[in-house]
Parts: C-alpha cells; sequence; structure tokens
C-alpha cells in the first residue's frame, strides 16, 4: 500500500496522534511501537511516515513508557556487566571478551603448527606460486591445501630461497666439486673469498677448506677455535 496524501491542514493533527501512538492512515491506537502496526498492515515504512508527517528520523516513535523502561534495562544491564568486571578482577579471574582473545590466539597457533607440519611437495609449492603471481589471493590458493594464507607464503618464500640460492642445503646432497686451482683463478679474478664463493656457487667454508690445502689459508674448524680461544682469554673486552 502507498502512503496517502495528507491535507496539510490535518498534518500537525496527524503528527501529534503520531507521537502519542495513534495510527494517522486507520485511526487505531494508542500503540505501544505504532511503527511496527503501520509497517504490518499498511506496509508503510517507518521512516516514510515520518518524512510525510514532518518529523525527523532520529525521533523514536515509541510510546515514553517503553523508552523508560528500556532505558532503565540498558542502564540495569551497564552496571551489573561492570559489577561482573569489577568482581572477576578482584578474583584474579579473566573477562569474557579476555577468554575469547585467548581461544582466538589459542587458534591461530593450532592453525600455524598444523602449517609446519603438513608438508607440501616442490610441484605443489611452484603450482601454489605460478598461482599467485597471476594474481589470486593467498587466501584462496591456501584453501585449496587446507592451510593459512600465512603458512602459504611462508613455504612459497623457502622454496624460492632455496631454488635461487645453488649453495642452499637439499637432504642428500653433496658439496659441490671444486679444485683449489678454481679457487685460486677466482680469487684472483674477483679480488676476495667471498666474492669467490658467490661467483663459483659455494660457500665460503669450500673455499677457506681449499686453500688450506695448500697453506694458503686457516681451516675452517681451526680458525673457529682460533677465535673461541681468542675471545676467553682473560682481561679481553
Amino acid at each position: 500500500m502507498s502512503l496517502p496524501h495528507f491535507p496539510p491542514e490535518q498534518v500537525p493533527h496527524l503528527r501529534a496522534g503520531l507521537l502519542a501512538g495513534l495510527c494517522p492512515i486507520c485511526g487505531e491506537g494508542p500503540w505501544t511501537q505504532v511503527a511496527i502496526h503501520v509497517g504490518r498492515k499498511h506496509l508503510v515504512g517507518a521512516r516514510e511516515i515520518k518524512a510525510a508527517l514532518g518529523i525527523p528520523a532520529s525521533r523514536s516513535l515509541s510510546s515514553p513508557e517503553l523508552r523508560r523502561r528500556a532505558r532503565e534495562f540498558s542502564l540495569t544491564q551497564t552496571k551489573r556487566t561492570a559489577a561482573l568486571i569489577a568482581a572477576k578482577s578482584r578474583r584474579g579471574e579473566d573477562t569474557e571478551a579476555g577468554a575469547q582473545a585467548r581461544a582466538w590466539a589459542l587458534h591461530k597457533a593450532n592453525r600455524r603448527s598444523a602449517d609446519a607440519r603438513r608438508k607440501m611437495t616442490d610441484e605443489q609449492v611452484a603450482d601454489a606460486s605460478a598461482r599467485i603471481d597471476a594474481g589470486e589471493r593467498y587466501r584462496d590458493v591456501a584453501g585449496d591445501f587446507e592451510m593459512t594464507a600465512s603458512g602459504l607464503w611462508h613455504r612459497i618464500k623457502s622454496w624460492k630461497q632455496s631454488t635461487a640460492d645453488p649453495r642452499a642445503h637439499t637432504p642428500g646432497a653433496r658439496p659441490k666439486p671444486i679444485t683449489v686451482a678454481q679457487v685460486l683463478a677466482a680469487v684472483n679474478k674477483h679480488g676476495s673469498r667471498r666474492a669467490a664463493a658467490r661467483a663459483l656457487g659455494v660457500s665460503q667454508n669450500l673455499i677457506r677448506a681449499r686453500l688450506a690445502e695448500v697453506g694458503m689459508s686457516t681451516p675452517p674448524n681451526r680458525a673457529r677455535d682460533e677465535r673461541r680461544r681468542a675471545q676467553s682469554k682473560p682481561g679481553r673486552h
């Protein structure tokens, strides 16, 4: 039903009746919540009837008694909640909000540990990385592998690092074969053991070990032991 046209001379009278709980369309009432009657019987919304009669949208159409009881109930609930929180605080107990926060933190910790235990093959990680690069969201891709977006991000990051660095450790892998002549040539060419190790794709310890074979460096383990002995001397800070 559409909103009827109210004669201008009757608007003040109808407005006062509506605020008193009387229906301006059929005249029934007074109602405790006249807006419910207008909406159910006449299919007119509260905002429409307010606008037609010049009543502010923020003005309540409930009866004064109902508004008074609602205020009293709200105040009672507020005081009861404050007293409960204070009592729990005195007893050293946590509030319901704190308990919910702890439960959520425990849930996230369990998800992280599940992500750590869940194994993904390199092919699966590569497929997930390709989907991410194509524009899919981490959350959507992670859902296909039953893990969190954070867990998938860390898994892809570690996979990219292992595939990009030839010196990364892989189970069962052996050190890259390299000769003393190759080490000497790389050091002479690049000027330092670090640059030579990066150019040859090996660790600096392997460079040091090859140079130690010809007496040009201290073996890695011996150099470490000498540093520790020097640091443990009394009076050295």
